[in-house]
């Protein structure tokens, strides 16, 4: 278990200008979501609630995923930025109240392309390590292990591949300010949500159950809109973002989830962060306060998202009959045409 975290620790900095005459000597714990700004407004005790994918829990419940307690300082950090570059590169999002500019909304973006890169490289690494762990096992329990990493490790490169290329333009942008090439779609919250989240979505279908890509075309670079779900001051914003170039798939998601009624809006982006993102953070009490039936449906979906066994429905973004939010919709604020 201990040589499995140690894979998570790595330090780097994926700056594009990083070098040792230009990083400083101390690698950050970088948030993805913010400490101070998002995660306290949530923490109740100093801590929040995640999800617990760590081997020993998925054993004990057959591969089901759990939620753990987690202290704020922890809860959703990379080891991938260098302070000098950490501070330099996100001082607009860490430094100024979130006003939905083109820089503020291409650096949430930045910042959660390089941590999913940092998860895929990780994951990558981790590999010779998992295919050691069916020792002394039964031959069909091998073959089923070895079949599931042979699918896992197939993804992850695709995946890994796909990331260096998008964050490859992203860093040109980053270093020439280029940020009107960043579509976003802004939902401005009356309070803070109670879930918090960074994660991209390789978009494969729409909250019409619309089919928009294939992801089993490895060969192909697929389309990823990044999500963001912050606190600002007294509110919220869920931040949809993504390139330009990468516009088909993403702009008919977005425009799907436009198609909403303020009042679906909130219901509707809670299933898209438990449907997708592991990277979610969430109030204790909210959590206790929903009823088990509710719990459930919410982690069956979050364990489809990390099982490579499952197969994504394509009316799984739509309404499960479910209420789960407790916050509604302030505004809308985009820099596209719906």
């Amino acid at each position: 278990m201990n040589e499995l975290m140690s894979f998570n620790r790595q330090k780097l900095c994926l700056h594009p200008e990083s070098g040792s005459s230009k990083c400083s000597n101390k690698i950050v714990h970088a948030h993805t979501i913010q400490r101070a700004g998002s995660l306290k407004r949530i923490a109740e005790r100093g801590h929040v609630l995640g999800f617990d994918c760590r081997p020993s829990t998925l054993n004990r419940t057959s591969g089901r995923i759990d939620v753990k307690s987690v202290g704020i300082n922890e809860a959703s950090t990379f080891n991938g930025f260098c302070s000098r570059h950490d501070n330099k590169t996100f001082a607009p999002l860490e430094d100024k109240p979130f006003e939905a500019t083109d820089q503020q909304c291409f650096l949430i973006r930045y910042r959660a392309i390089c941590r999913e890169l940092y998860q895929k490289a990780t994951a990558l690494s981790a590999m010779e390590f998992l295919r050691s762990q069916d020792r002394g096992r039964s031959v069909p329990k091998q073959v089923y292990w070895q079949d599931l990493l042979d699918r896992h490790e197939l993804g992850q490169s695709a995946g890994y591949r796909d990331l260096v290329a998008r964050k490859r333009s992203f860093d040109a942008a980053l270093l020439t300010e280029s940020f009107i090439d960043c579509s976003y779609y802004v939902i401005w919250t009356r309070k803070v949500p109670n879930v918090l989240a960074t994660f991209g979505v390789l978009v494969q279908f729409d909250f019409h159950a619309n089919r928009l890509q294939d992801l089993s075309d490895l060969q192909k670079q697929l389309d990823a809109v990044y999500v963001s779900i912050i606190a600002c001051e007294d509110r919220g914003a869920v931040v949809f973002s993504w390139l330009d170039e990468q516009d088909a798939a993403c702009t008919q998601f977005v425009r799907s989830l436009n198609d909403l009624d303020n009042e679906e809006l909130p219901d509707a982006i809670t299933r898209l962060v438990f449907e997708y993102s592991e990277n979610t953070f969430f109030r204790p009490s909210w959590w206790e306060n929903l009823s088990q039936e509710k719990r459930d449906a919410l982690l069956d979906r979050i364990t489809t998202a990390v099982d490579p066994s499952k197969a994504r429905e394509p009316t799984c973004l739509m309404s499960d009959g479910n209420s789960y939010a407790a916050w509604s919709v302030e505004s809308r604020h985009t820099n596209q045409e719906f």
